[in-house]
């Protein structure tokens, strides 16, 4: 265990270096950082930093290795930097089977990922975990401004993902092709990428999202949610997408959750959200009235769609059942 006082652990690097970072967990292992003393392990310490970071081929800040787990209490991980390909500005998991777990007192910010992904953090492993904590204020050159997930069986849960910027997309968190994650009860705002999805960019396949708020968000297209074709996206639980900007002129709902088509490809929601309120948009004269659907016959009516056609920029919502299947859809609709 590590108990800072109050003081912080500077590594003071100008220029990146190999190994060039703050702390490195080792496989099998697990480092407890605490910002206060150990007579008070629940200070609220706003002082106590690990910054000065600048590595070439590791996290930034810290590297966490396979089977390992890293636990932060009242620290910042702030001022770091990578130039690696596999990003992590702050924090990489760089292995199968690692975890972050972190207290609300925890900042993971101001973190940059140079010509690489995940400004915040980047989770190159299978089956890894980030519990709590605030990740704000990264920036990350290519995807994923506060979080890149680039592997399988990953959960995000109760982490508020803010003000964090990706140069391509997914500012606040971006899920590659080779993501499969589950992000629950987090507050994703106020993020930015210039590309896709502010919020949240969804390249991969069986994504869920439940019991998040996704707010004030901008990028070109989905300025909340980008699900790009071929690929799907369950929701369910509490959910909120709305208010997320676009970055051009468009005003209607792909400034949301955006639903991508290309060449009669397209992006699927599955699930349905209990209560909440979803705006969605999403381009028809691709024949992609038909990627919204919803699983389940059972308490749908409780979830508030706002669909948006992004051709013929209308806004509608209805409900249409057919006989004989256990399944709802959203229809088009010129009303």
């Amino acid at each position: 265990n590590i108990y800072m006082n109050g003081y912080s652990i500077d590594r003071a690097l100008d220029t990146p270096q190999k190994n060039g970072e703050v702390f490195l967990v080792t496989e099998k292992s697990s480092l407890k950082i605490y910002g206060g003393s150990q007579a008070d392990i629940n200070a609220k310490s706003s002082t106590a930093k690990i910054t000065g970071g600048y590595s070439t081929n590791t996290a930034g800040g810290i590297q966490v290795q396979e089977n390992s787990g890293l636990y932060l209490y009242g620290v910042s991980i702030t001022g770091n930097k990578t130039t690696d390909t596999n990003g992590g500005g702050g924090i990489r998991l760089q292995n199968d089977n690692s975890r972050i777990e972190m207290n609300e007192y925890t900042y993971i910010s101001n973190n940059e990922a140079i010509n690489s992904s995940g400004g915040g953090i980047s989770v190159q492993g299978l089956n890894c975990l980030i519990v709590g904590g605030n990740i704000i204020d990264n920036n990350a050159e290519k995807n994923g401004g506060g979080i890149l997930i680039n592997k399988k069986m990953c959960e995000v849960s109760n982490v508020t993902i803010s003000n964090n910027k990706a140069s391509e997309n997914g500012g606040g968190i971006y899920l590659s092709k080779n993501a499969e994650a589950s992000i629950t009860n987090c507050s994703i705002d106020s993020n930015t990428s210039s590309k896709n999805g502010g919020g949240i960019c969804a390249d991969g396949n069986k994504n869920t999202l439940s019991n998040t708020i996704v707010t004030k968000n901008i990028a070109s297209l989905g300025g909340g949610v980008f699900v790009n074709a071929e690929y799907s996206l369950a929701l369910s639980g509490d959910l909120t997408i709305k208010d997320n900007k676009t970055n051009n002129t468009s005003t209607n709902e792909a400034n949301n959750l955006y639903l991508h088509s290309n060449n009669g490809k397209m992006a699927l929601i599955t699930g349905y959200p209990t209560s909440g309120e979803v705006h969605i948009g999403w381009d028809s004269s691709n024949n992609s009235n038909e990627s919204l659907q919803i699983s389940k016959t059972e308490g749908v009516y409780s979830t508030r769609f706002i669909v948006s056609d992004v051709k013929d920029q209308f806004i509608y919502w209805s409900w249409n059942t057919e006989d004989g299947k256990n399944d709802r859809h959203i229809r088009t609709s010129t009303k």
